[in-house]
């Protein structure tokens, strides 16, 4: 075959391919650009969400007339008048301007003279929307009568359609009737109903005050700090209080009783004219973000909200909006150890167990020199799953309750005269602790299913749960023993560190 000839057939080929690959480009380009313009072609008012500023709904039959407004497509929408001292909510706000973006025209009719417009219902619409968008273009429109077709057929009539018209035209529009339900909102649908305007972030000073007295939690160099109303400062638990900031900061209320409603009793009804608690949510300066009254009666929590409305909150929420004192202070039972640098346990009957690993060992099964790579690696199947549970267990437990030095009483009321065990964990020579002496007490008389408990380091008496001493009591007790794959279960606090 002639090279040239075969070139060029190449080339012609290239080129058809071209031209066919060209042709469905540009029909697909033309194709989604017809179905956009069909699709806005559809809409009775179109616009694109992110360019509008204002707008506005008004239900003559409710005498509802409402507007928002934003300074640009990042900012939040707030109420005009004259509601601009409310907050609004965001999400009802930008789900019904969707709604009004998605309304649908079904057929598009003649012009009509405004002398006619009564026959639609025009002429007094039953709603009337207007947009501004960020050039300054005004939108809108009116909503009017039913449709009657098929009002005479001797069915009970309802409409499938109404008649409306866009903002500046001549022409009718009709829409579907769903548009009506759609858009009749009233202030309630649209109002915040978040009690707080802080920010988590923002909160460097909590204050509780009470007709029984308070406290203060504030944030110093990175630890939160309690001061109670005696003046005696504890730790505070920064898990505790970060969440409870961040409860209030989310708190949203099932229903809002505004200003206007409130009678002459109204607060006391409500069980505000003496709070149970005002919480003043302060910037690390001391600077008032927002206070929180809170009170209740025999149906619901009540908080005054940053506008001054009432938010109605179940009754079941007060514990978690009025804390007390000790739920958040810090009631690590272990606190200020470093875990990671735990070697060994001692149980009550001086069995020793050391850690290898990740695991532990009866300590005889360790070796001398653990840290000595000549020292030979323990048998696996001597592993023992109780001590690491036990471990696990203290390094995250948390008190139920606590008696502070102050008020801790000869060791005879608790028990701690006649331990019922008394064991110890050993950590390594850079820890700050080497060794950590548990004593275990009585059951409390209340509640058997907790024990007293004192830990060298802390001249505190912990109120714990006394499950963890199952663990304990099996290292000292080879029957109870089970290797660690045997699938025996963790206690539930040692699954918290999971």
């Amino acid at each position: 075959m002639n090279s040239k000839s075969y070139w060029f057939k190449v080339l012609g080929a290239l080129l058809a391919l071209g031209a066919i690959v060209g042709l469905w480009f540009g029909d697909e380009y033309y194709t989604e650009k017809e179905a956009e313009e069909k699709k806005i072609a559809e809409k009775a008012v179109s616009f694109k969400p992110e360019d509008v500023r204002q707008f506005s709904v008004t239900v003559p039959e409710s005498g509802t007339s409402l507007t928002f407004v934003r300074a640009d497509a990042s900012a939040e929408w707030s109420f005009g008048a004259p509601h601009e001292a409310i907050a609004a909510d965001q999400d009802a706000v930008n789900n019904f301007l969707t709604a009004i973006n998605d309304l649908r025209r079904e057929r598009e009719l003649a012009e009509v003279d405004e002398g006619k417009l009564q026959e639609f219902g025009l002429q007094q619409p039953r709603r009337t929307l207007k947009l501004k968008l960020a050039n300054n273009q005004e939108l809108g429109l009116d909503i009017g009568g039913d449709v009657g077709v098929g009002r005479n057929q001797g069915v009970e009539f309802k409409a499938l359609s109404v008649y409306a018209r866009a903002l500046g035209a001549k022409k009718l529009l009709v829409i579907p009737s769903s548009a009506l339900s759609a858009t009749d909102k009233s202030f309630a649908d649209f109002r915040t109903r978040k009690v707080a305007r802080f920010k988590r972030d923002e909160v460097e000073q909590v204050d509780f005050n009470g007709p029984a007295g308070g406290f203060s939690a504030a944030r110093k160099d990175g630890q939160w700090q309690i001061a109670a109303s005696d003046g005696k400062v504890h730790t505070g638990d920064a898990n505790a209080i970060g969440l409870y900031v961040d409860r209030m900061e989310r708190l949203r209320a099932d229903s809002v009783v505004e200003k206007a409603e409130l009678g002459a009793d109204g607060l006391a009804n409500l069980g505000l004219a003496v709070p149970r608690v005002t919480v003043s949510f302060k910037k690390g300066d001391g600077t008032v973000l927002q206070d929180v009254a809170i009170g209740l009666n025999e149906k619901n929590v009540h908080a005054i909200m940053a506008d001054g409305a009432i938010a109605r909150v179940p009754l079941d929420q007060f514990t978690d909006l009025v804390p007390d004192m000790k739920s958040l202070r810090d009631l690590r039972v272990m606190a200020g150890l470093d875990f990671s640098k735990m070697q060994g346990l001692v149980t009550t009957k001086g069995n020793g167990f050391r850690k290898d690993g990740q695991r532990w060992f009866p300590a005889a099964a360790v070796g001398a020199n653990a840290a000595d790579p000549a020292t030979k690696a323990p048998d696996e199947s001597l592993a023992r799953s109780e001590a690491a549970t036990l471990v696990s267990d203290f390094e995250f437990m948390r008190a139920s309750d606590i008696v502070d030095p102050e008020n801790v009483k000869a060791d005879a009321e608790y028990g701690l005269d006649r331990p019922t065990e008394n064991f110890a964990f050993e950590f390594s020579q850079d820890s700050a602790m080497k060794r950590v002496q548990v004593t275990v007490g009585a059951r409390l008389p209340s509640d058997d299913k907790k024990v007293y408990l004192k830990r060298e380091g802390s001249q505190a008496l912990f109120v714990v749960d006394a499950a963890w001493m199952d663990a304990l009591k099996a290292l000292d007790d080879p029957a109870k023993s089970k290797p660690v794959d045997s699938g025996g279960e963790a206690s539930p606090q040692a699954k918290k560190g999971d």
